[in-house]
Order: C-alpha cells, then sequence, then structure tokens
C-alpha cells in the first residue's frame, strides 16, 4: 500500500512539474525587454499582435504602474494547424505572455498549456510544439 501511495505521490509531483507554465527572467526595464522579446519573436517566425499594459486606467489617475504588461503573439501557421486539429484551440491564440517588471528585473511567463492537453487529448502535439517554441524564444529572450 506504501508503495501506491508513494507512486501515486510521485506523480501527482510530475504531471505539477511538466504542467507549469514556460518562463524566463533576466535584468532589464520594460521597454529593453518588450525589444529583446520581439528580436526572439521575430527570430522564429513569430509576430507580436498586441501590448497590452494592465491597469492602464489606474495609472492614468495617478496610481503606481503595477509593472505588467500581457503581449499577444503568434503565427499565420498556428491557426492552421488550429483549425485541423481542433477549432477550439483558436480561443488560445494569439498565444498569450506575461511581463512582470520587479526590482529590475522582468520575467516572462506563458500560459500554461495543461488544462487545455486534458480536455482535448486530440490537440497535444500541437499544444506541446507552441509550447517549444515559447520555450525557445524565451530561452533567447534571456539570452541562454
Amino acid at each position: 500500500m506504501n508503495k501506491f501511495v508513494l507512486a501515486l505521490a510521485l506523480i501527482a509531483a510530475f504531471a505539477q512539474a511538466a504542467a507549469s507554465p514556460v518562463s524566463s527572467s533576466k535584468t532589464a526595464n520594460m521597454q529593453t525587454a518588450l525589444d529583446d522579446l520581439s528580436l526572439a519573436l521575430l527570430d522564429h517566425g513569430y509576430t507580436l499582435v498586441k501590448v497590452q499594459p494592465v491597469d492602464q486606467a489606474l495609472v492614468k489617475r495617478g496610481f503606481a504602474d503595477p509593472g505588467i504588461r500581457l503581449v499577444f503573439v503568434g503565427k499565420e501557421a498556428h491557426v492552421r494547424q488550429a483549425l485541423a486539429e481542433d477549432p477550439a484551440l483558436l480561443n488560445l491564440l494569439p498565444l498569450r505572455l506575461t511581463l512582470e517588471s520587479d526590482n529590475g528585473r522582468v520575467r516572462i511567463s506563458s500560459d500554461d498549456l495543461a488544462m487545455w492537453r486534458e480536455n482535448l487529448p486530440s490537440a497535444s502535439p500541437v499544444l506541446q510544439q507552441w509550447e517549444d517554441e515559447l520555450s525557445a524564444i524565451l530561452s533567447d529572450y534571456a539570452g541562454k
């Protein structure tokens, strides 16, 4: 019985580790981070679709900028892949990255696609490809 419980605990720990979003960080200000991310995106054939500041209305009213930006990125091929695999994947497009500035470092993280893999197991290879591409982009961003 103890071996069974241990096996379940290991499987749960592995699932959580594998389900984490892709992320990377480096010392930079927000503008430099956006510039570096843009270059990494171009190197991988991605397009930066939109940069959306979070709480911009609060900043206009005098509150401090929380240092968070949502960046929407994608490829035309993603739309074709989503349509071919499962049109529900179109809800993920363009892919979203979150930039968080804190103490001179900017951390970029992707959305967690694990829930999508669970609900659309047939689309798992496409989701894994997108996650691998985002991982490579964020690795380039961090200079690794």
